[in-house]
């Protein structure tokens, strides 16, 4: 079976977690996760993955899928004014080379997936594909295929 969708906005990554220590001789040692990618302001995440959620749920009816499921993901983002005109244009459907990580704008799709209800958990993922571009203004977004 399949289910494709179309997410509309700048892709937003979801980042790597990794484990501080805090405290050091003032007492007990203790560690707090730090998500990296925080230059991304936490309402701007929230909205992105609620887009993917509302969009992926309204796309998809029936129960949750255990089964393995492959998922491809075409991530286009918006082409800056300044990189229109000169010795470095872009055009669109060039492809994007630059942050984010194509490997983390999927990681920013598996859990609002989750959360939409399409799969059980984001473990059934078992192949990936993301290819990322240049894009209009306007033409933002992903187009992402789940195929179980």
């Amino acid at each position: 079976m399949k289910l494709a969708f179309f997410v509309p906005g700048v892709p937003q990554p979801k980042g790597s977690r990794r484990m501080m220590p805090v405290g050091g001789k003032t007492g007990a040692l203790r560690h707090v996760l730090i998500e990296d990618g925080t230059r991304l302001t936490r309402p701007l995440r929230v909205s992105w993955y609620s887009r993917v959620a509302k969009h992926a749920s309204a796309a998809f009816q029936g129960p949750s899928v255990a089964s393995p499921v492959v998922i491809s993901a075409l991530f286009r983002f918006p082409i800056a004014r300044s990189r229109l005109k000169g010795k470095r244009r872009l055009k669109p459907g060039d492809p994007h080379t630059q942050k984010p990580d194509g490997d983390k704008c999927l990681r920013g799709i598996f859990d609002p997936l989750k959360v939409a209800g399409v799969v059980i958990d984001d473990c059934v993922f078992f192949k990936f594909q993301a290819r990322k571009e240049w894009c209009a203004e306007g033409d933002e977004g992903a187009e992402v295929l789940l195929t179980w």
